[in-house]
């Protein structure tokens, strides 16, 4: 039996989501959700799709032929490339996606928390690249010791790098 939650909403709307969860047992093998503006749009979506999953073949058609995050990936590469012309920047992170682990996880089952967490581990491994950078003086590692010349110091990238890294090495 599918469940409708009634949400009133900042204006005063009144919004229906509506719960369709199947379970085997005492836990859930899938759970749908989909948020309507009538109620009545919200109860014949979710009696339509509890029918549609209570086929015996539906769920394992429905679980199967999810794509992974990789596949949506290349998809995206090949079908919107020559449609949109984007920087090296935006190939090198849509590569980056498709090869990391991410790329393996089930692109409709992918939660929001998985997102979170990878992002957060991105995050953390930059930070740890840059305190190994950094030695206990302070100065960062590519630099030589304070009685070298200047050019020295950062080597020939000195251009390329920020003034903050700059500012540090003077």
């Amino acid at each position: 039996m599918p469940y409708i939650k009634v949400r009133k909403q900042s204006d005063g709307s009144t919004r229906y989501t509506a719960i369709v969860r199947l379970r085997s047992g005492k836990t859930i093998v899938r759970q749908e959700a989909k948020t309507f503006a009538h109620r009545s749009a919200a109860v014949s979506w979710a009696k339509h799709r509890e029918v549609a999953l209570e086929d015996p073949d539906a769920l394992p058609r429905v679980q199967q032929d999810a794509p992974t995050l990789a596949e949506l990936i290349r998809w995206y590469i090949e079908n919107f490339e020559s449609v949109s012309k984007w920087q090296r920047s935006k190939q090198a992170h849509l590569e980056f996606l498709e090869r990391h682990a991410l790329g393996k996880a089930n692109a409709l089952t992918l939660t929001s928390s998985e997102l979170i967490d990878h992002i957060r581990s991105r995050r953390a491994n930059v930070q740890d690249r840059r305190r190994s950078r950094m030695t206990s003086s302070g100065r960062a590692s590519c630099c030589a010791p304070p009685g070298a010349s200047r050019d020295s110091r950062c080597g020939p990238r000195s251009s390329r790098r920020p003034a903050r890294h700059a500012r540090s090495c003077a």
